[in-house]
């Protein structure tokens, strides 16, 4: 008996002092508290992992770069039940807690790159230790077939694939996660990228976009669905899995009078409504796509009801604490140049969407901006919420931003009417590309309603986004080059990553576009910039 009770012991003695399981699980009320100022000791990245909401998680080793929307693990002791983390001074939430008080956390989006602090506050005092943060972007310029993907902060190149040509790529604004579309004879698909996947980004998924034609792919800016619009109707994704896109079933647009009316498309950021932009009366129709499997018919909105020529060129959402704006661009186009040069503005409405599939889409007219530049029509449109430099930098109120338009040379949407493939087309072009002095312009609109230039060129921007810190635009581009005595035009396209505080440029030669591809609405190329 005495044995049976020394044995009892030690096994007793053994279990109550080994160690809590790191891997395992577990709630904070079963934590202990803080014995002592908190321990930070080590960092480890996981990558995409997919965390379960119980039992344990995997074991990884990290390779110390941590990506925004990249798992972290954070090792140490004294963290107590109610740790507060700061990383890179932006307030973090607690993912999970692991046994041995280890925490689980996600690299928040907007943050600086480079190396920033993991900070892990409680009432005992403060601890913290460096890891290298790396927010990724991606270029292809028009006639290559590589696709690069750099590190925006020094703008190295991390991966290079080889996809032919890609029409568009979004990012994930939470997970680490990259959705490119591409094209092959008249066949399109869908790749996800892994961008912190181990020992460099990876394709992780490749589907068909069941589609005779794509004009537009998109992400909400809440990343619960992906968009892609054909000309008769739009299939959209589902992101519960952000690495595997699930497509709902096709939905037909109704009441859509011409199947080639359509110029642009954006989803709302609360996903709740598809805004399409046409060129037939100056329109904008509205869908509530609340039930992706069973969308709904909404309003139509004129935002030019005085035109007699169609003028609208873009589409794009942004939303604020309190309510979400949809800005619609519009100026010259091949059919209005017919009659003249027209202004070049900037409409910015109010949108609010349906509440449910009862309920109707609400759309105000809040401001017309005029961007102040003859002879000029708008091409893309993106925003950044800090300025060029410091003197600029609003980073003191979020919801502040700075618009940013490139905008092209008008007479260079007349080549769509008589293109450069003919003869008669060509000798035209040749005199209109020769005697404009600038074909590419990047402008921009501050939250004081004010305008700036900050480049222009013989480029003709094509694809264009901004770095989240307000600092770089990134673009695709290409310049024709002309001989009037051979009666030839060629056109160098590249990569063009240019800091709008001094105005310096690094460029990458890549390719070549055809004479044919050299039409409006010139939006070729692809570039994308993770928030």
């Amino acid at each position: 008996m005495r044995s049976f009770l020394k044995i009892s012991t030690i096994i007793f003695l053994f279990v109550s002092c080994s160690k809590p399981n790191p891997r395992v699980i577990t709630k904070t009320i079963k934590l202990d508290t803080a014995s002592g100022k908190p321990v930070l000791s080590k960092i480890i990245d996981y990558g995409s992992y997919k965390l379960p909401v119980s039992g344990k998680i995997k074991e990884f080793k990290g390779d110390n770069k941590a990506f925004i929307g990249e798992i972290l693990v954070l090792r140490g002791k004294n963290f107590g039940r109610q740790p507060t983390i700061m990383v890179a001074d932006k307030p973090t939430p607690v993912l999970l807690r692991l046994a041995d008080g280890g925490i689980v956390i996600r690299v928040p989006r907007q943050i600086p790159s480079g190396e920033q602090k993991v900070v892990v506050s409680t009432n005992n005092g403060i601890t913290s230790k460096n890891i290298k943060i790396i927010r990724v972007a991606a270029a292809q310029a028009p006639g290559s077939s590589k696709t690069l993907l750099f590190n925006s902060l020094n703008w190295t190149t991390i991966k290079e694939f080889k996809f032919g040509k890609v029409l568009n790529a979004v990012f994930h604004t939470e997970k680490p996660f990259l959705y490119i579309t591409t094209e092959a004879k008249g066949k399109f698909q869908l790749i996800t990228i892994d961008t912190a996947a181990q020992p460099g980004p990876k394709v992780i998924d490749k589907k068909k976009i069941k589609l005779n034609k794509l004009l537009s792919f998109g992400i909400s800016q809440n990343s619960e669905v992906l968009f892609a619009v054909a000309d008769t109707g739009v299939v959209i994704y589902n992101l519960e899995s952000a690495s595997y896109p699930r497509a709902h079933t096709f939905q037909k647009f109704v009441n859509l009078k011409d199947k080639g009316n359509i110029l642009d498309a954006a989803v709302s950021p609360d996903s709740k409504t598809l805004a399409l932009l046409l060129s037939e009366d100056n329109l904008v129709k509205f869908y509530d796509v609340q039930v992706p499997d069973n969308i709904k018919e909404g309003q139509q909105l004129n935002v030019l009801p005085e035109a007699k020529v169609p003028l609208l060129r873009k589409l794009y959402f942004t939303s604020s604490q309190t309510d979400q704006n949809l800005w619609v661009l519009t100026g010259d186009t091949d059919e209005s140049l017919k009659v003249g040069y027209h202004s070049s503005d900037m409409v910015k409405y109010e949108l609010k969407s349906a509440p449910d599939r009862t309920g109707e889409i609400k759309v105000k007219k809040i401001q017309s901006y005029p961007m102040f530049i003859q002879k000029i029509s708008p091409n893309g449109i993106d925003s950044a919420t800090k300025g060029a430099d410091e003197s600029e930098d609003a980073s003191l109120n979020k919801w502040t931003k700075y618009y940013y338009i490139s905008l092209i040379h008008s007479e260079l949407l007349t080549i769509s009417r008589l293109p450069l493939t003919t003869p008669s087309g060509l000798q035209k072009g040749i005199e209109t590309i020769s005697t404009i002095k600038f074909n590419g312009v990047l402008h921009r609109l501050d939250y004081r309603g004010r305008t700036k230039s900050f480049y222009k060129s013989k480029d003709v921007i094509g694809s264009f986004k901004l770095s989240s810190d307000g600092k770089t635009a990134l673009m695709a581009v290409c310049k024709p080059q002309v001989n009037k005595e051979k009666m030839t035009v060629d056109f160098d396209c590249g990569i063009r990553i240019h800091n709008l505080e001094s105005g310096k440029a690094k460029s990458i030669k890549q390719g070549k576009i055809m004479k044919k591809d050299f039409v409006s609405p010139f939006n070729f190329g692809m570039t994308s910039i993770q928030d």
